[in-house]
């Protein structure tokens, strides 16, 4: 065209637009797809180290390596802005390759990706519908990549084919060819289709929260918001896709710009997009990447009993203070010790090499309270100290002797939550408990076990005490108790066996529960992952697994060693109201159970203190806490 500086590259008009914008937003898209490619090589760094969905690495490295092919011709836009890259073969050809390869990944990831896990979890408490919605969107997304393919491959033929056609006769045909492209591309295939999708997904979400308590963990309210305000702006985009592709597909004026709309501004929109979607995955990937890492230091046992047997000898010869910093050695309150799974979980390795050893150990299967009393308080006896404090000692005095990288913070800090668990329970099970909890709430959290953190020894000779002595020893125990609950805000009830919880019959475990109450400490309950699986299972049939394990909460029928305590905890609990302590207790088990199928939406990868240990006991082989 005689005159015309702009050409738009479908429609084969003339824009009145300035040449410079030509040469920037060419521009401004080759930098987004090299800092696409900068971002995703990050992420392939980091996959090494975490799992992540195989559909979503897919997605993302067709969208730009798509996007990537397209580069030479957008460089060549800055180079010259009046050519049009269709008239050089080679150029538009790795252009259009590049551009169905971006549009089918981009469509993978909405459809089974995105669609995908917002089914699992908006349908997580209706099964029959979850697994229709994700069977309908798989399906949605193959025939959506299908079209893809071929209809790009045919529009980017015909736009080869129509360059040297450039008479009168054939504008109708361009027109024609360039409102397909957008009614086809923008209002349908990225328009009115995610938008019933994502729609969908919306309503799924609104009648969840109906289902759902509303104390819900924190964890879970923050993922159900931020999936809520992601398919929100899906939803949008999707809906303005939509009328951009109606507007440009049926209005003449638009039509004439859908070449520079495509290239120049829809193209910097999927970048942008893209960017801001692979940067949330980075994100995620690296925070799972460091919990694995950080898994990966795991201490040997022959390195645990190092530790414990030097921490031992600096408390018990008294070195401590002068061989260290008086800011280091002055050991924390009994509620600001928390230890990390992982290292607790070491402690069934230790159990196992003994028991091997031929030492009489009772069973390969232990209970708490034999951890307890075969392991933490013979190995501690020396210094008769609570295993916490041996641990942070031996690091302490271990730093420049032993290679434990990267230091003791790792493995032992304040508490994030305390754990209410039953002495006589697995001890493998409470470890698959708190593993699941660091899995669910996507952090490694510091436990408050008093298996580890209560000094064992101080209750071994109760039966000796006098009255003041006895009263004055529950105050401090009660106040740490108390305390241990408070700090953290957190209470982590593990329950095992999960169809009738063995620590819900036992006072000192509700007396926990009743200071959480009191204390407004967010509870939780856990469950090793089969349990998980069996509740799941049992929530889509009917209630009636709920009502009965519900009908097993009564504070009045709960049972412990000594009657005195019992009788002291009831007359707490009576003070401030049995039944609506019943009620919470319930309340809080039927929110925990309802959950359970939010958190068992993949496979699966991986709480408390008995404190009935905590009464006195005459025999004194018998573990006792705080």
């Amino acid at each position: 065209m005689e005159g015309c500086e702009v050409i738009d590259s479908f429609s084969r008009e003339c824009l009145q637009i300035p040449l410079a914008l030509k040469q920037v937003l060419p521009g401004i898209l080759s930098s987004l797809i090299l800092l696409l490619v900068g971002l995703f090589l990050v992420y392939i760094y980091l996959s090494r180290n975490a799992r992540r969905p195989l559909a979503r690495r897919l997605s993302f490295a067709l969208m730009i390596l798509g996007l990537l092919l397209g580069v030479p011709k957008f460089l060549s836009q800055v180079a010259n802005p009046t050519r049009l890259s269709s008239t050089n073969l080679a150029l538009h050809a790795i252009f259009a390759v590049g551009d169905v390869a971006s549009h089918v990944g981009f469509v993978m990831l909405i459809y089974w990706d995105i669609v995908n896990e917002g089914m699992r979890l908006a349908f997580a408490l209706d099964p029959k519908n979850q697994r229709r919605g994700v069977k309908m969107s798989t399906a949605a997304g193959l025939i959506c990549m299908l079209v893809e393919g071929i209809f790009l491959t045919i529009f980017w033929i015909l736009v080869y084919d129509m360059e040297e056609l450039l008479d009168e006769d054939c504008r109708d045909a361009r027109f024609t060819l360039s409102s397909t492209f957008a009614l086809v591309q923008y209002a349908l295939v990225f328009g009115a289709i995610p938008s019933l999708a994502f729609g969908r997904l919306l309503w799924g979400l609104h009648k969840l929260w109906k289902d759902l308590p509303r104390d819900i963990p924190r964890h879970l309210l923050y993922r159900l918001r931020f999936t809520q305000l992601c398919l929100a702006l899906l939803t949008l985009l999707g809906i303005t896709d939509g009328i951009v592709g109606l507007v440009v597909g049926f209005i003449p004026f638009w039509t004439s710009f859908s070449g520079f709309i495509y290239d120049d501004v829809a193209l910097n929109c999927l970048s942008s997009l893209t960017i801001l979607l692979l940067g949330i995955e980075v994100f995620l990937t690296h925070q799972q990447a460091k919990r694995r890492i950080n898994g990966s230091f795991l201490l040997e046992e022959e390195q645990i009993r190092q530790l414990i047997k030097n921490g031992v000898s600096i408390l018990a010869s008294k070195q401590l203070r002068p061989t260290l910093q008086p800011d280091h050695f002055v050991m924390p309150p009994v509620w600001e010790r928390g230890l990390n799974q992982c290292i607790a979980e070491r402690f069934l390795d230790i159990y196992a090499g003994d028991k091997f050893k031929g030492e009489n150990f009772t069973s390969e299967d232990p209970a708490t309270s034999y951890v307890c009393i075969q392991l933490v308080k013979p190995m501690t006896e020396v210094a008769r100290c609570s295993m916490w404090e041996c641990l942070s000692a031996g690091f302490m005095g271990s730093q420049k002797s032993m290679a434990v990288a990267p230091g003791k913070y790792q493995y032992l800090a304040k508490p994030t939550v305390m754990v209410s668990h039953c002495w006589s329970s697995s001890y493998r099970e409470l470890m698959q408990i708190l593993k699941r909890y660091d899995e669910n709430t996507n952090r490694s959290n510091y436990f408050f076990l008093d298996v580890f953190s209560m000094n064992q020894h101080d209750f071994a000779d109760l039966g000796s005490r006098d009255s003041h002595a006895l009263r004055d020893m529950y105050d401090t125990m009660l106040e740490a108790l108390t305390q241990s609950i408070k700090v953290p805000g957190c209470m982590l009830l593990a329950l095992t066996p999960h169809d009738r919880p063995k620590m819900l019959t036992r006072s000192w475990c509700l007396y926990e529960i009743y200071i959480a109450w009191k204390v407004k400490a967010e509870v939780s309950c856990g469950f090793i992952p089969e349990a998980e699986e069996s509740i799941k299972r049992s929530l889509t049939k009917d209630d009636r697994f709920i009502r009965r394990l519900l009908s097993t909460i009564d504070a009045e029928a709960s049972s412990a060693t000594m009657k005195t305590d019992r009788d002291m905890i009831l007359q707490l609990i009576h003070s401030a109201g049995i039944q609506r302590f019943n009620s919470f207790v319930r309340e809080k088990l039927r929110n925990s159970l309802r959950v359970v199928a939010l958190t068992t939406l993949r496979e699966v990868e991986g709480a408390g203190t008995d404190s009935e240990a905590l009464s006195p006991r005459s025999e004194a082989s018998e573990p006792v806490t705080r």
